[in-house]
Parts: structure tokens; sequence; C-alpha cells
């Protein structure tokens, strides 16, 4: 079910905003490596910390 700005789309952005929704999952490479840097996003969110929150989605 679209988001309520899905009218004020383009179309081309309504088709990619429909293909986006589609996905049912990402695979990975090598999720491992990603481990340590969910680790690090969910502490900086816990803590509330805007500064390690935005370092922590840059390394992901």
């Amino acid at each position: 079910m679209p988001f309520a700005y899905y009218a004020r789309l383009t179309r081309v952005q309504q088709a990619i905003y429909r293909k986006s929704d589609a996905l049912a999952e990402i695979r990975l490479e090598n999720p491992a490596a990603l481990r340590p840097l969910v680790a690090a996003l969910e502490a900086a969110l816990k803590a509330e910390e805007r500064a390690a929150t935005l370092r922590a989605t840059d390394a992901l």
C-alpha cells in the first residue's frame, strides 16, 4: 500500500516505488562483515546519540 505522497510522484518515480516495494529481501554477499556496523548503530540509537548514529549509518 503506497504512502500518501505516492500520487504526487511522476510515473517514473511511481514505477521505481513499486519495484522497490516489491522487494522482499536483499541478499548480501558477506552479512557477517556488517554485524559490527549494525551493533554500532544499535548502540548509538539506544544511547540517543545523534552524531554517533550518523557515523554508524554512514559506515553502513
